[in-house]
């Protein structure tokens, strides 16, 4: 019946007005009509709601976040893992424990009790960038640590968390302490790139250094090949401690901060309390950069400490969020570029961007590579 009255409408109309241009158009409109009322009923609804008004429809920016809340969920659950075990206690344990939980007895490197072979490196970053000197004698007296790794893989975010620890322990310690980083890798202008990708992440009291040796390392301190990463603890230009691992750790090692506390003469519940810090002690919020650039909240001036004090704890919750998406956007424009210029591959950079914040952070930055 509809239809009927429509098409009938639209004769009367024609025979009417009688001019050719409003015939074709409401014979148009008697068309649109018929289709609409032969319409299933979803289509009719799918056509009336093409008739709202402009300020009814969802608008691109709605579209966009209804499309993007479901990869919001999935990746706040992939970094729930990730915040808990950032969370997870450092511990302290007897270094001798060490080679018990390897199967079998690896060696890399001098042994306990032996004199440190003078050691030729060239630095990167820090006070002795571009520097070629020898680590072993400028810290000669003190506890000194060595840590041979390649400079890609596991091994860059291990390196990133084991200084994060270590710039923990030498804010509480007024004794000599140093911590060397000795890149192996037989391309050292690959190894100096992505050791300077990382350099603004790691705190300024480990140092970065190339060997020009190759993967091998200096011949004088026989090196295994088939370890990951060497970690000596030295005492006094002695050996204290000597630790290989088949793999690079990903996480600071018990066992090695067990050393380097039995080395400063150290109670393990002291080392304990020392790198696992309450929220007010700690330096800066879970990143090299924030405890780069901030300060202890004893090493502020007085005035820092007395004026404003409500304002400065507020802004400090939110700050380090904020920085750190800061960082990660840079970082990832970054390696963009480098990827785009042939600099580095896609591979490369997706672990650079891993070693420096995790794994939750891969599949972005190989979308900012491919862009």
């Amino acid at each position: 019946m509809l239809r009927s009255s429509v098409t009938t409408l639209a004769r009367l109309a024609i025979a009417c007005l009688g001019f050719a241009g409003i015939s074709a158009t409401v014979t148009a409109m008697a068309q649109d009509a018929d289709r609409r009322a032969d319409a299933p009923a979803t289509d009719r609804e799918a056509a009336q709601a093409a008739d709202r008004p402009v300020a009814d429809r969802p608008t691109r920016d709605r579209v966009a976040t209804d499309r993007a809340k479901p990869a919001a969920d999935r990746r706040m659950q992939s970094d729930q893992p990730r915040r808990r075990q950032r969370q997870m206690p450092i511990d302290v344990k007897d270094p001798a424990g060490f080679k018990q939980t390897t199967d079998e007895t690896l060696f890399s490197g001098p042994q306990p009790g032996e004199p440190l072979p003078a050691l030729k490196v060239r630095g990167v970053g820090g006070k002795k960038d571009g520097e070629a000197y020898d680590p072993v004698a400028a810290a000669k007296q003190g506890v000194h640590v060595l840590v041979f790794q390649e400079g890609d893989g596991v091994g860059l975010r291990g390196l990133l968390a084991f200084s994060r620890v270590f710039k923990l322990i030498a804010s509480h310690t007024e004794q000599p302490l140093a911590c060397t980083a000795v890149f192996l890798q037989d391309d050292i202008e690959a190894a100096e790139k992505k050791a300077r990708l990382i350099l603004r992440y790691l705190p300024e009291t480990t140092q970065l250094t190339l060997s020009s040796d190759g993967r091998d390392g200096p011949g004088s301190y026989g090196l295994n090949r088939q370890v990951g990463m060497t970690v000596l603890v030295v005492k006094d230009g002695k050996v204290f401690d000597n630790f290989a691992f088949i793999q690079p750790m990903l996480y600071p090692d018990a066992h090695v901060v067990g050393a380097i506390a039995k080395a400063l003469d150290v109670k393990a519940e002291t080392m304990t309390a020392w790198v696992n810090p309450t929220p007010v002690d700690m330096p800066g919020k879970d990143s090299g950069i924030a405890m780069r650039d901030g300060q202890p909240m004893r090493d502020r001036p007085e005035a820092a400490r007395t004026n404003g004090a409500a304002n400065d704890s507020a802004v400090d919750v939110a700050r380090p969020e904020a920085d750190k998406q800061r960082r990660q956007a840079a970082f990832r424009e970054k390696l963009g570029k480098l990827v785009g210029s042939g600099k580095v591959t896609r591979q490369e950079a997706a672990e650079l961007m891993q070693a420096a914040f995790g794994p939750a952070e891969e599949n972005n930055t190989r979308g900012q590579s491919d862009r």
